[in-house]
């Protein structure tokens, strides 16, 4: 919020649109490295199991919840 001041870049919050928080997959381990890691795992073996190059740059590029077609 403070650099979109900044940087002119402020809108605020529209009413009409929930905020919704929170991870694409929840983690149900209180282990804490699997909370640290457990997300660079998954991305590890699913670059691993693409099909493509393409499709491993954009597993690594794209927005969390991104799926190969």
């Amino acid at each position: 919020m403070v650099f979109d001041r900044l940087f002119g870049t402020y809108k605020p919050e529209a009413a009409d649109i929930a905020i919704r928080y929170g991870l694409v997959h929840p983690t149900r381990s209180s282990n804490p490295l699997r909370i640290v890691y457990g997300e660079f795992i998954n991305l590890v073996r699913d670059v691993w199991a693409a099909r493509s190059w393409d499709d491993r740059w954009r597993l690594v590029l794209m927005p969390p919840g991104w799926q190969q077609p």
